[in-house]
């Protein structure tokens, strides 16, 4: 099994790859460490979109939401030529920058999950930076 671990601290990408066997199986997994990432990935189907939106907005920081976004374009840059929310945000007059980014996560992983392109496992190395969605509101985070 091949296991590639992908996770950003202070800014920075670092990638390690363990193979104490190699694989061609289509079923090796990538691991990439992100709490934005992890708690959209593990709450996706089991929740509104627009609460989880919600929650997320008052929850994590913009850096945060933007360095989800861009872990998430690089790493399926391959997979997402045809997917628009790959985009730069900059702030417009209707939504900040954090909104849009947001939107553009939900966005490209409902892409990849649409087009069975996701063969990725989210973690988070700190658990107290992902949000409880469920009987929680948007106030609650605020």
């Amino acid at each position: 099994m091949h296991v590639n671990i992908v996770f950003v601290k202070n800014s920075v990408t670092y990638s390690s790859t363990s193979s104490s066997l190699v694989s061609t199986d289509k079923n090796d997994k990538t691991v990439i460490v992100n709490e934005v990432l992890s708690y959209i990935n593990f709450y996706h189907d089991n929740v509104a979109m627009e609460q989880m939106k919600k929650i997320a907005l008052g929850y994590f920081l913009p850096a945060e939401v933007s360095t989800a976004k861009k872990l998430l374009v690089s790493n399926f840059a391959a997979e997402l030529n045809d997917c628009p929310h790959k985009a730069e945000r900059r702030k417009s007059s209707t939504r900040t920058v954090k909104e849009a980014e947001l939107d553009d996560i939900f966005g490209i992983i409902d892409f990849l999950d649409v087009n069975s392109k996701m063969n990725t496992v989210f973690a988070a190395v700190n658990l107290e930076r992902i949000p409880k969605s469920r009987g929680h509101t948007y106030e609650s985070y605020s």
